[in-house]
């Protein structure tokens, strides 16, 4: 299935409070186009804005791609700027680092 760019509808449930984490859009174009065992979102943050609180996932990695802008990934050692380009990728693991 092809999901067109503007086609893959906004996601409101997956947004957290503007008021805790800042102006955010989360689009799901794999839940359009249907898939059930990989997940491709596209969150679009305003300036100042954050996309989660740190967190860990026991049976799904994550990955981050920037494809404009700048974000900060805050890791055990401090926060890492990344830009355009850039990418960052978790693996599943079953506790924190350092718990």
């Amino acid at each position: 299935m092809i999901v067109r760019k503007g086609r893959a509808p906004a996601d409101p449930e997956a947004e957290e409070p503007a008021e805790h984490y800042g102006a955010s859009e989360r689009l799901r174009p794999s839940d359009a186009g249907g898939l059930t065992q990989f997940g491709a979102h596209v969150g679009t943050l305003q300036p100042g804005s954050r996309s989660s609180n740190r967190h860990w996932h026991e049976e799904e990695g994550e990955f981050l791609y920037v494809i404009s802008g700048e974000a900060a990934v805050i890791e055990e050692d401090g926060p890492h700027p990344l830009g355009p380009g850039a990418a960052a990728c978790w693996p599943p693991r079953l506790t924190p680092t350092g718990s």
